[in-house]
This record gives C-alpha cells, structure tokens and sequence, in this order.
C-alpha cells in the first residue's frame, strides 16, 4: 500500500516536477506535492501546512538551492531536505550537505531519491525521538530538582573520593560556601582531621557492604569558622549499569538539638547537686538534734562505701 507524503517542491520546471512524482511513486510513495519557486513561496508554504519532505532543484531564475536552505534553517523547522539537480561539482554538493541539505541527486539519475526520502525521514523520526527523550529527561530533572529544593534537610551527591557533584541549597545554606565554590569540594575542607576520619570509615564501610550509613552525627566548619553539628545518613549512588559511581545522602542541622542535650545535662547536674545539699543538709539537722546518734549517718555511710570497694562494686553504684 503506497505511503502518504506531504512533499513541498521548490522547482521551476513542470516536466521536472512530474519526473519526481513518478518517481516517488515508483518507489511506494503515494505524494502530496505544492510546488513553489521563490523564497516567499516557500515561506508561506512552510507556514501553511505541516512537511515531510522538501525536495529542492539548485538552480532556478528566482532563488536557489542553498537560499533555501537558510531560509529553512531560519524558520527552526525540522523537515528533510533533499537537493534534487542537474549536473553540479562534487564541491558544490558537499557545501550543501554542510550548510545542512540531507542529500543530493541528480536529476538524470533518481534511483536513488526513494532511498534518499527514506534515509531522511528516519533520520527525522530519529531526531525528534531524541528531543521527546531530552524533553522528558528535562522535566524529569527539573520535578526532582523543585521536590529537592522543597524539603529543608540537605541533599548531596559526591563521588567516590568525596567530591559533592549535586547538592540543593539547603546544604549549600548549612555549609555557608557559594555554590561554584562547593561544588568539587571535598569533605576533608569543611571537617577536621577525626571527623574526615570518622566520615570515611563510614562511607567505605558502606562501600564494602552496600549497607546505608544512618545518623552519623558530626561537626562541619561553615567558611565563616561557624561550627554546626549534622546528622548524616547516605547509601550508595549507581549508574545505570548498576555500578557504584558514589554517595548520595540527607543531612539534618541538629545543632540546636545539642544545645538542648547540653542544656538538660547541666540542669541534671545542677539538680543532683542539690538534691545532694538538700539531704546532706537534713541529715546534719537530725543529727544535730540528738547527740547520741550524732555522726552516726556519716559512719553508716562511710562504712557501706568501704564495704562497696571490698566487693569490687563502681564508685558511682
């Protein structure tokens, strides 16, 4: 069954246009062919109607092969274009090929133009497969990087030496450096040396076993000297082949977490201080009220300890 194909014609003979058509449909194509002359024939042409195919003589009174080609080139439209003329040099075909023409025939010998049509239009399809892919690749790239930017913990990837090669702003905001500045960093430049050393042991622990790393819990040097405390958790980052290419992690500010931590260690101890006072004081008060017992709770308590370190027990039990 012939093959529809939408054909715009620049050609200036009639008899030649009836040869590409017979030719065409000698080779399965079942043509739909507007024939234009001049540029601004072409151009309304081209705005027209939708193209499979432009077939294009090099030579004619009002235009020419290569004006065509820049004018196509000018409209960002993706269409096959075929240079179709008599005898021309080898250098003059070559130059069109260049300026961006998908093929040449000569006019005296179109055998070749249904296998030329061919090779063009896959060539087309192929194209436009490839911009759906770098389209999709594209949206996709820009969902992941907005739902990145959306969640306030930190994102990095580095490779296997430690380099960040992706991050979102909020570790560029943790760690305070510009983003031109970071990106290539390595983590001995923001840790000193127990936590680089800390850092690796566990990234290549991960390496070894393929087990993620889950809240690491270190201290970075922000570069105006700040110090922040983060929590870490990272696994392996592969290619497509499955091969490991790096790390990829979340990172937590937890800095005013162990402000708080600190602070309730010291409220403990101030608390356990005063207990001790309190019933150190109440004891004192008892034994000053009788002077048969006084001492007594001292003694009590001296002797448990002695008896404490004869069993072997800690000080603090």
């Amino acid at each position: 069954m012939p093959k529809p194909l939408n054909v715009l014609l620049i050609e200036d003979s009639e008899d030649d246009a009836l040869l590409l058509a017979r030719a065409l449909k000698k080779n399965g194509y079942e043509p739909r062919i507007e024939r234009a002359q001049t540029a601004r024939d072409m151009s309304r042409a081209l705005e027209s109607a939708p193209w499979d195919i432009i077939l294009c003589d090099y030579h004619m009174p009002a235009f020419s092969g290569l004006e065509a080609i820049d004018l196509l080139k000018k409209t960002g439209l993706d269409i096959p274009l075929i240079i179709v003329s008599g005898a021309i040099g080898e250098e003059t075909a070559l130059d069109c090929i260049h300026r961006g023409a998908a093929d040449y025939i000569m006019k005296g010998n179109l055998t070749r133009l249904g296998m030329a049509v061919q090779r063009g239009l896959e060539e087309k399809a192929m194209r436009d497969h490839h911009r759906q892919d770098e389209e999709a690749l594209r949206r996709s790239e820009e969902k992941y990087r907005t739902i990145l930017e959306g969640i306030g913990e930190g994102y990095y990837e580095t490779d296997l030496a430690g380099n960040f090669t992706f991050f979102n702003d909020a570790l560029q905001r943790m760690l305070g450096y510009p983003k031109e500045e970071l990106l290539g960093m390595n983590y001995r430049q923001y840790t000193d040396l127990e936590t680089a050393k800390m850092l690796y042991e566990g990234h290549h622990q991960t390496y070894l076993t393929g087990i993620p790393g889950r809240y690491m819990d270190y201290e970075i040097i922000r570069k105006n000297g700040e110090r922040l405390t983060l929590r870490q958790s990272f696994t392996l980052l592969k290619d497509s082949g499955d091969g490991i290419i790096g790390f990829r992690g979340i990172v937590r500010d937890v800095s005013h977490l162990k402000e708080l931590e600190r602070d309730r260690e010291e409220t403990l101890e101030k608390l356990r201080q005063a207990l001790e006072s309190t019933v150190h004081a109440m004891a004192m008060a008892v034994e000053a009220r009788d002077p048969y017992t006084a001492g007594h709770q001292r003694r009590v308590a001296d002797l448990a300890c002695a008896i404490a370190a004869e069993m072997g027990l800690e000080p603090d039990r």
